[in-house]
């Protein structure tokens, strides 16, 4: 069972590192603002995602249809959810995630720039991203620029085995600093 505590972000939710070091996150953004993914590959890439998913992994070991609301499967969800805000509250003591962190009113509503990484690295003096996470705006980069990104990519993802070619520098993956 997975319990997301922010359902209203996405799984590829920004990163800095992610988009400064995952290939394929590129192609996978691509291939998603141009329609091409599977309906199983396209929830992945959604800009939400359930609030509760549970899998049968006898039937789906690859963990692709989400039956948390499904009938027959209330008990176990029931049973599950149960022991893990038990372990949450007992073994932890987590609280969840605070309004606060969530950044609700604190970010414009959409994305200002063509990619998230860019607006924050412009308003890195203006914004306690420490305090408030980072915007939830999703896709986190236009399809052009996903494009270029990709771009970047293909030459190191396809070199030599005993090519000396360095990683490429991804624009506006560099986390600012205070």
């Amino acid at each position: 069972m997975i319990l997301n505590l922010m359902p209203e972000r996405a799984y590829c939710q920004f990163s800095f590192y992610k988009e400064s070091a995952y290939p394929v996150l590129a192609e996978m953004n691509v291939l998603n603002l141009q329609g091409k993914l599977t309906p199983e590959q396209a929830a992945f890439m959604s800009s939400s995602k359930p609030p509760i998913e549970l899998f049968d992994l006898r039937t789906d070991p690859h963990e692709v249809h989400n039956v948390a609301d499904e009938e027959e499967y209330a008990s176990v969800k029931t049973e599950l959810l149960g022991e893990l805000q038990r372990w949450r509250k007992e073994v932890v003591g987590d609280a969840g995630v605070t309004d606060a962190f969530r950044g609700d009113g604190v970010f414009p509503d959409t994305r200002p720039t063509n990619t998230v990484g860019q607006w924050i690295q412009d308003n890195a003096d203006s914004y306690d991203f420490a305090a408030h996470g980072v915007p939830r705006w999703y896709p986190t980069r236009t399809l052009d620029e996903w494009q270029e990104v990709r771009d970047l990519w293909s030459p190191w993802v396809f070199r030599e085995v005993d090519s000396s070619m360095k990683r490429p520098v991804i624009p506006f993956t560099k986390k600012p600093t205070k």
